[in-house]
């Protein structure tokens, strides 16, 4: 975490919010190949990401 905040600031926030998204859906995201979809991927947004295709992180 010390390493993502250092580049994205608003990155507790941003996490949050995915994890108050995951506690209501639980499968939402992508599921690993190969882990019967009992591990899933999911991208959160960063707010502090202004430009980009995506303005995402894994």
């Amino acid at each position: 975490m010390k390493i993502l905040k250092k580049k994205y600031r608003m990155v507790k926030d941003d996490i949050a919010y995915t994890i108050q998204a995951i506690e209501e859906d639980p499968i939402i995201g992508d599921p690993i190949h190969g882990w019967n979809k009992e591990i899933w991927k999911v991208r959160t947004a960063s707010s502090d990401v202004k430009k980009g295709k995506r303005r995402k992180m894994k």
